[in-house]
């Protein structure tokens, strides 16, 4: 995680003291978690103050423009997941390309946002299965630990080893 990205502040107290930049559509972010400071989550930005977010048959609408969402008809978490449900898409937001997984069997349901002053939208890229903006809102802007750009660790929960194909990429 690059801590500095986003500014710097004072230890303890969080307080920024030297602006950077700030997170733009399609970073990948670690906060702390707004229900509980203590834990430190990671998720994409999906949308930054003052965006109008529509999302409706699992496609977001940013500032009335669709994001492109191109299916993958063959994609290496099939055989990870067993569960044949579950589809890849390529997203395309603010210039940056990402894999999203998709569970075309869970229901989607619509929502309209504007996200205020100060706070940042996130999902995370497995979208039927996360815990993100959706169920417990927006990111304060004082939350912001910083950016990730790399997989530090990766898991294979269906054999129980590491994934060491994955060690070490640097995150887009």
């Amino acid at each position: 995680v690059n801590k500095y990205e986003y500014g710097i502040r004072l230890p303890i107290t969080k307080k920024k003291i030297f602006e950077i930049s700030e997170p733009k559509n399609g970073d990948i972010i670690v906060f702390r978690y707004p229900k509980n400071e203590k834990i430190n989550f990671i998720k994409r930005v999906i949308g930054v103050p003052g965006d109008k977010i529509l999302y409706r048959n699992k496609i977001l609408i940013i500032n009335n423009k669709p994001l492109k969402h191109i299916k993958k008809l063959d994609h290496k978490y099939l055989n990870e997941f067993l569960f044949p449900e579950i589809e890849m898409f390529t997203e395309s937001n603010n210039g940056k390309f990402y894999q999203v997984l998709s569970n075309k069997y869970r229901p989607s349901y619509t929502f309209e946002i504007t996200v205020p002053k100060g706070k940042y939208f996130v999902m995370g890229d497995n979208r039927d299965h996360s815990s993100d903006s959706r169920y417990w809102g927006y990111v304060p802007q004082e939350n912001l630990v910083g950016r990730a750009f790399m997989v530090w660790m990766s898991f294979d929960f269906s054999n129980f080893s590491f994934k060491f194909d994955r060690i070490g990429n640097l995150i887009k």
